[in-house]
């Protein structure tokens, strides 16, 4: 048998209060019942199809049996199972087993169909990008092609070596990436690498499209640090 165990359980007073022994045995009656919620068994036959310990079983059967003024729905005074036959010792029902088990097949109702939506969404973008729009196409490309007005201000702000190449590539580059609302922070980065001893040296300067295309200006930079670690590295070379 499958059931579904919702994560709330463990928020209650099958935790909460106890006894453990409880818990266990519920979590065992839930796989163990039938469409209905019943569990038309002994406790010896659960303890045997389930290897759980029968004074474990009963302990945990006998709690489930109690009302509980806490629990979160009040049937049955809030009793987790009730006897199949008040004529038997044997065979319980679990009380809020059907309702439960309709929000199972209302979350896999709701799963089905929120798949459904994405996938014909997916489905519609993807006819978008491979048949574009042409008047939207155009439009797009000619967005693009009015950004970039602050590259200039990268280019000349790179200091001078031979590494400073590609400059059309670099272009393209920082108009993709829409590098234009980024300029202040990367000419600001480009400003304070200029500062330190690595740079100081060009043949430690990278390309500028490196730069651009690892977008660096992320990486932190600071002063202190990069000044140390390429003293460091300069000390290890000259040995």
């Amino acid at each position: 048998m499958y059931a579904k165990v919702f994560s709330q359980i463990f928020d209650g007073t099958l935790c909460t209060v106890g006894p453990w022994e409880s818990l266990v045995t519920f979590q065992q009656l839930l796989i163990l019942a039938d469409q209905e919620g019943h569990v038309d068994m002994t406790a010896t036959a659960i303890s045997r199809r389930t290897t759980i310990p029968i004074e474990i079983i009963e302990k945990g059967i006998a709690a489930l049996l109690l009302p509980d003024p806490e629990s979160r729905t009040p049937t049955e005074e809030g009793r987790r199972i009730v006897p199949l036959s008040e004529g038997r010792a044997w065979g319980w029902r679990i009380v809020n087993y059907k309702h439960y088990r309709q929000l199972k097949r209302e979350e896999d109702r709701r799963s089905y169909h929120r798949d459904y939506w994405h996938t014909r969404k997916d489905k519609t973008q993807h006819t978008q990008q491979t048949q574009p729009n042409q008047p939207i196409a155009e439009a797009k490309a000619e967005a693009i092609n009015k950004t970039g007005v602050r590259f200039d201000e990268f280019w000349d702000s790179w200091p001078k070596n031979e590494r400073k190449q590609d400059k059309k590539k670099c272009r393209d580059r920082w108009q993709t990436a829409r590098c234009d609302a980024l300029a202040e922070k990367i000419l600001a980065d480009i400003s304070l690498r200029k500062q330190g001893t690595k740079w100081a040296d060009p043949k430690y300067i990278e390309a500028p499209l490196v730069y651009l295309n690892n977008e660096r200006w992320n990486d932190g930079f600071s002063l202190i640090a990069a000044t140390k670690a390429h003293n460091s590295y300069s000390d290890r070379v000259a040995l």
